[in-house]
């Protein structure tokens, strides 16, 4: 399972005084419960894409992959399942779920219905724990760089 959290803001790399905004992909595995966190640059399908590419090669192709519907996670979804053929249905609601989930090689790919994130209840839990965690041990008005972001988040005590 997977899902997205935040934002947070961090420091620029090269001005220090700029901050942008961060997201963190959790996921987690439904039988172990293992948690894995990996800061994102952008909420957007590439930078999800890049994130994913990152957790295979570390940790292997999962078997199945549920998420809500958010448009960067169906849009990768698309883009995994090799969609052969380009349809003029460009908007969500007109997308054939069950055929882009069965055309998906890579993985096994189920998306929760919507308007019902309880289904995907593990790692809807697991952000909110990582949010409670970061707000009690980071102290207010503290800002990480994307460096330390990248290398606090996994040790942090939610895993």
């Amino acid at each position: 399972s997977l899902d997205f959290a935040g934002p947070i803001l961090v420091k620029g790399a090269v001005n220090a005084r700029a901050t942008k905004k961060c997201w963190m992909l959790v996921y987690c595995c439904r039988s172990t419960k293992a948690v894995v966190i990996l800061p994102t640059c952008g909420y957007d399908t590439q930078s999800f894409l890049l994130r994913h590419e990152e957790f295979v090669a570390r940790h292997g192709a999962p078997q199945s992959i549920v998420s809500d519907r958010g448009t960067q996670l169906v849009s990768a979804g698309i883009v995994l399942a090799k969609k052969a053929s380009k349809s003029d249905q460009d908007t969500p609601d007109k997308w054939n779920w069950a055929q882009i989930t069965k055309q998906n090689q890579v993985t096994n790919w189920h998306f929760v219905p919507i308007g019902s994130p309880h289904f995907n209840g593990l790692p809807e839990s697991t952000v909110k724990v990582l949010k409670k965690t970061l707000k009690l041990s980071l102290h207010p008005g503290v800002v990480l760089s994307y460096q330390s972001c990248k290398h606090f988040l996994p040790r942090s005590p939610t895993q």
